[in-house]
């Protein structure tokens, strides 16, 4: 700074100093270059070379002072470049980044959609397993229910055929052991004493003709009686005893007297009174009855 404050001065103050100087030189001095002189042209000089030293150095450090902005410029240009590449590989990454979570998503939500399905395709499975078993349990409850009925109801028919044979049974002849607390079948035709009276009374015997106006019967002592009254669809060959009274043939356009059919009392097996089919006192259901039954 000193330097070039002095150079300042010097600038000021050499012309005065040098105009000061010839001033005061004889006009005869000027006829010949004093030493003065040639120090003035020496400092005119050294000023030029001053000048175009200041100038070289002026612009040297414009030149400099370009190359620097040139520089700074062309680095901030590198920097820029580079914090570009460096926000566009962070795009890249960024980029890269998100796709990966997009394909992780996908691949997490594809498990998940699988395990979904794994575990509803294991559910369809245990409810057909659980439908098979109740099936099962239902068609094995039913079968022992079925079985339950059958047994109940062999034991049923057996507890009948018991009865029925213990009920047979009291049919059998006289003296025989089955016998338990009925007396055994015993006919008697005591018929003459009801003809006039009209009281009831009982026949036992065979149809022998179920044709014409009335079915005829033959008891077993080869009396023959007219059937009438309702005595249902008999057949030829069964073995009665009925309940009724003595009524007029003409009813049924039979010469003489008639049996009127109160009641079947019983239906024999065969003529030997061992065993009945139909027993009104048994059964207790009117023979009528039995016969829609019996066909």
């Amino acid at each position: 700074m000193n330097s070039s404050m002095n150079r300042s001065v010097a600038k000021v103050l050499g012309p005065v100093l040098l105009l000061t100087a010839t001033l005061a030189l004889p006009v005869e001095s000027f006829g010949a270059p004093s030493p003065n002189a040639k120090a003035h042209a020496a400092m005119d000089k050294d000023g030029k070379k001053d000048k175009n030293q200041k100038n070289a150095n002026k612009a040297q450090r414009q030149e400099r002072k370009q190359q620097a902005q040139a520089h700074r410029q062309q680095f901030q240009r590198q920097k820029q470049a580079q914090r570009q590449e460096i926000r566009h590989q962070a795009k890249q990454q960024t980029k890269v980044q998100r796709q990966q979570i997009k394909a992780q998503h996908q691949q997490v939500g594809g498990r998940a959609q699988l395990q979904a399905q794994q575990r509803a395709q294991a559910q369809r499975l245990e409810a057909q397993r659980q439908a098979q078993i109740r099936a099962q349990q239902q068609a094995q409850w039913q079968r022992q229910q079925t079985r339950q009925l059958q047994l109940q109801r062999q034991t049923e028919w057996q507890r009948q055929q018991a009865l029925r044979n213990q009920r047979n049974n009291r049919y059998a002849y006289p003296g025989d052991r089955y016998v338990r607390d009925r007396q055994a079948y015993r006919y008697s035709a005591p018929y003459d004493r009801y003809y006039q009276s009209g009281e009831r009374f009982h026949i036992d015997g065979f149809v022998f003709d179920e044709g014409g106006n009335c079915s005829l019967l033959r008891d077993h002592r080869g009396h023959v009686f007219a059937l009438v009254g309702n005595i249902g669809d008999v057949v030829q060959g069964d073995h009665l005893r009925l309940q009724g009274r003595v009524v007029d043939g003409g009813l049924c356009d039979w010469q003489g007297t008639a049996f009127e059919v109160v009641q079947v009392k019983t239906l024999w097996q065969n003529d030997r009174h061992d065993y009945a089919p139909y027993d009104y006192q048994r059964d207790r259901i009117p023979f009528e009855q039995y016969l829609d039954s019996r066909y």
